[in-house]
């Protein structure tokens, strides 16, 4: 795949995120809200979250950026070896 389509994908991805968001917001009657993210810098997650259902959310926001970073130091690992496999 090539820059250009995962540019792309990455921006449909946003858009469905917005979209969830919306929905979420505009078909919600009433009851309990919560809030939560996730700031990812470096390796590094901050996660911060207020509400009864806050624990829940930093817990998914901590598995999602564990799955981020593996990713990141697997596509990594994988590059470097390719790259070293390659010089030989």
């Amino acid at each position: 795949m090539n820059s250009t389509g995962l540019a792309s994908l990455g921006v449909i991805i946003i858009f469905a995120g917005f979209l969830v968001v919306f929905f979420g917001a505009v078909l919600e009657a009433g009851g309990s809200t919560s809030s939560g993210g996730f700031i990812l810098i470096g390796p590094i997650p901050i996660v911060f979250g207020s509400g009864p259902n806050s624990s829940a959310l930093a817990s998914v926001a901590l598995a999602i950026s564990a799955v981020m970073v593996a990713v990141y130091l697997v596509s990594f690992l994988f590059w470097g070896w390719n790259r070293r496999r390659e010089a030989e």
